[in-house]
């Protein structure tokens, strides 16, 4: 009788179980593309969003304007968190709903060496693509400031995407890099942190993809847990300026 009671206990439990995770449909999950450069705060984000909200979010990491054309040609995103405010803008027309305030952090910059760099042996430089990463465009900004910038002296190597770029500065084959500030922990090297005033900001913003099957108040859940005062300390961990 024992033996009995037990089992039908277990599977009540099993046919509870069953229910919830039925309960728990497409609305309680977001995909969303993401700038490279916010690759390392995001996983703590995510998991501090998903403990409050139990709404899981998966990602999709590239650099912005790669991102942007997959959206156009339709790939099945809810939110985007891209780091070029004009790119955003131009997708609001017909792809994404940015709200009222879309930034929710500003990317810093800095100058990454080797450890055995010496001015006066310096070839190289390597940062991420100025047509398809903001970061990239920021780089090019910053060596205009630098009296020791010769196009013609030094060779530029681009990354696709900031983690791109970090993989390449990890190899040792070149010199220097203009790298976002929040993967210096990655690198282990010498670095020296850029005045923001040397570049256009480095704007991240959220908008909400036009086309997502999700519950618009699903999405605004995650902006305004973006813009939240534990979000912003998480960002400013990992090397974010924030509004």
């Amino acid at each position: 009788m024992v033996r009995k009671l037990w089992l039908v206990m277990c599977l009540i439990v099993l046919i509870l179980t069953a229910c919830q995770n039925t309960d728990k449909n497409d609305e309680d999950n977001l995909t969303v593309a993401v700038s490279s450069g916010l690759y390392h705060p995001m996983e703590q984000l995510i998991n501090e969003f998903t403990q409050k909200t139990d709404i899981d979010v998966s990602v999709t990491y590239g650099a912005t304007e790669t991102l942007a054309v997959q959206l156009k040609r339709g790939a099945p995103y809810d939110a985007f968190l891209a780091a070029d405010y004009q790119v955003m803008e131009r997708l609001a027309d017909d792809a994404v709903d940015m709200p009222e305030e879309p930034t929710f952090a500003f990317g810093r910059l800095a100058f990454v060496y080797q450890s055995n760099f010496d001015f006066e042996q310096f070839q190289s430089i390597v940062m991420a693509n100025p047509e398809t990463a903001p970061f990239g465009r920021a780089a090019n900004e910053v060596l205009q400031h630098k009296s020791w910038w010769d196009e013609e002296q030094y060779s530029i190597i681009y990354g696709a995407n900031m983690r791109a770029t970090i993989y390449q500065m990890k190899t040792g084959d070149i010199d220097a890099g203009l790298i976002s500030l929040s993967f210096m922990n990655d690198l282990n090297l010498p670095y020296e942190v850029i005045e923001t005033s040397q570049h256009e900001p480095i704007k991240h913003v959220m908008g909400r993809v036009i086309d997502s099957e999700v519950p618009e108040a699903t999405i605004q859940k995650w902006f305004e847990f973006l813009k939240s005062n534990q979000a912003k300390e998480i960002l400013q961990e990992n090397g974010f300026d924030v509004p």
